[in-house]
């Protein structure tokens, strides 16, 4: 799942989303790691991620 131009992860990483804003959307995965989402991605990773039982959206 691409999250920026930087930014290619795989969806089995992904521990926790954190939306604090319509604009502002973090990834975190399970090494810890803390990656921000692209504006222009983030209703296509939020689409991708409803199906994902394990986050809360």
């Amino acid at each position: 799942m691409r999250l920026s131009k930087g930014a290619l992860i795989n969806r089995e990483h992904i521990a926790e989303l954190r939306q604090e804003s319509a604009k502002k959307v973090e990834i975190v995965l399970t090494n810890g790691l803390v990656l921000g989402v692209a504006r222009r991605r983030i209703a296509p990773v939020l689409e991708a991620l409803k199906s994902e039982p394990m986050l809360m959206l």
